[in-house]
């Protein structure tokens, strides 16, 4: 098999992982009245919470798009936008998502150093998250 049909075999089945994960998410979001990382949810700031919410996840979708176009230098540098952005307004668990998803477009560089440093970040600062978990197993993969 190919490497580049291999790459695209492990995009997508993370991307199935991350898209249940998404999916658990907004669901909770929606059944609770909104989501906590974005601050109390009133009248007031609701649509503004909604328009921020449906600017990150557009952002966070073309980035995996160009991740799995392979185009893993600007995925990189939009993940990395999206995770100070996310970092900025306290959405830990999308924060989390992103920084791993550099991590993983650095190791599709070759750049496994710096993959790694990421991944340690993802699995130190982010313990309970699927990120951490995915994070985690990648960075045991990555050669010591």
């Amino acid at each position: 098999m190919s490497d580049k049909r291999k790459i695209r075999r492990e995009c997508g089945r993370l991307l199935r992982n991350w898209f249940v994960c998404l999916l658990v998410i907004l669901f909770a979001a929606g059944a609770l009245g909104g989501c906590a990382a974005y601050g109390p949810m009133n009248q007031a700031t609701s649509a503004d919470a909604r328009i921020h919410r449906d600017e990150d996840l557009k952002a966070f979708n073309e980035a995996v798009a160009l991740t799995e176009s392979l185009r893993y230098e600007e995925a990189a540098a939009r993940f990395g936008q999206v995770f100070e952005r996310l970092s900025n307004i306290g959405n830990r668990p999308k924060a989390a998502e992103s920084l791993f998803w550099l991590g993983f477009c650095r190791e599709k560089q070759g750049r496994l150093t710096e993959a790694g440093e990421i991944y340690r970040r993802v699995t130190q600062e982010y313990t309970s998250t699927t990120a951490a978990r995915e994070a985690g197993e990648r960075l045991s993969r990555l050669p010591k």
